[in-house]
């Protein structure tokens, strides 16, 4: 099965900040404005769920990520 890398490192991304935000709420939490926590966690969710303009944020971060690579070669 061919898996497309930039969807590939995009829910990676995803995954990442998931896990990035999900920790910093866990400490910290208490401390976060109300509207940043919501906003946090309405995309705590599959990657595959989110809205296409999410899923993009997501993708361009993984083009980075990419073209990184190919410069490095």
């Amino acid at each position: 099965m061919m898996v497309n890398k930039l969807e590939l490192l995009a829910k990676l991304e995803h995954d990442q900040w998931v896990g990035w935000t999900k920790q910093i709420f866990n400490e910290w939490g208490y401390n976060l404005p109300e509207p940043l926590i919501r906003r946090w966690s309405r995309n705590w969710i599959a990657y595959e769920e989110l809205s296409e303009a999410d899923k993009e944020k997501d993708r361009q971060l993984a083009r980075e990520v990419l073209e990184a690579l190919n410069e490095k070669g």
